[in-house]
């Protein structure tokens, strides 16, 4: 038989790999949201359609006019502040290029922070 406190580890390794893997259904749900808003950005942004979002496609996205031909200058200018604060720590890579797994980072940053 096991020694106890090694069963008792044993089981709580169990439980704390049981606990990670569970998941929700709202958690399932909100990850279908945010990989929705990561769609809607690179649809947005990604001007050469190249996978990737640079600080420039960021930029020009947030200048752009919206479909009535209206800009909105203080949600630019609040989402530019966000671009120069969190585009180096999302882009994990160093690569100068946001994935869509660091493009979804950079926008848990962005309302994880007190832009918005």
């Amino acid at each position: 038989p096991m020694p106890p406190p090694r069963r008792l580890l044993l089981a709580l390794a169990l439980l704390l790999a049981l606990a990670r893997a569970a998941r929700t259904e709202e958690e399932l749900e909100d990850e279908g949201r945010s990989e929705d808003v990561v769609q809607d950005l690179f649809g947005e942004a990604d001007a050469n359609r190249d996978g990737r979002l640079d600080r420039e496609e960021l930029v020009k996205a947030a200048a752009a006019e919206d479909s009535e031909g209206r800009r909105h200058g203080e949600d630019e200018a609040i989402f530019l502040g966000a671009v120069r604060k969190h585009f180096a720590r999302a882009d994990a890579d160093g690569s100068g290029f946001l994935d869509r797994k660091e493009a979804a980072r950079f926008l848990e940053l962005i309302s994880e922070g007190d832009e918005l």
